[in-house]
């Protein structure tokens, strides 16, 4: 399975904007520490649901072939 992290971290943060972490205590200060794991569990589904809708075969063949025109 790819690794999805990347796009997880970008979800979260565009949905809850920049977070302050207590690096000693690897605690969330500017939220409660549980809600912030939950909106990134939500976030890690919508973007393996999506990635999942995707027809892949079809959308390389379609980018290879304008690939291929131009």
């Amino acid at each position: 399975m790819p690794n999805y992290e990347a796009a997880v971290r970008v979800l979260t943060q565009d949905a809850l904007g920049n977070q302050r972490w207590n690096g000693l205590t690897r605690e969330c200060e500017s939220m409660p520490t549980s809600a912030y794991h939950e909106m990134r569990d939500g976030a890690a589904a919508i973007v393996q649901r999506l990635a999942g809708a995707v027809n892949w075969p079809r959308l390389l063949f379609e980018a290879a072939s304008r690939h291929l025109r131009l």
